[in-house]
């Protein structure tokens, strides 16, 4: 099955890694609940990395450039539920 691509500028992954460290905190009532939590969690150690690459690279001339993170279907759709 093909992977879902998104590009994201620095300042989008960062977000994106920020508003997912918030996932451990979720206390899950329901069983989509906690599938949503279990697929968050996989999907944040992907965007950590991706971050951490990017604090590396980035500079003041490369600010505006997108790195790209492959994620699978229902990764992608745990992200923009």
């Amino acid at each position: 099955m093909k992977k879902i691509t998104l590009p994201l500028l620095a300042d989008e992954a960062f977000a994106l890694d920020k508003l997912l460290n918030q996932v451990p905190d979720f206390l899950p009532k329901t069983p989509q609940g906690k599938a949503m939590k279990s697929i968050c969690l996989e999907t944040s150690d992907k965007v950590h990395k991706l971050v951490r690459k990017q604090k590396k690279d980035t500079d003041l001339f490369h600010a505006k450039k997108k790195a790209k993170i492959d994620l699978k279907y229902h990764e992608a759709y745990a992200i923009f539920e």
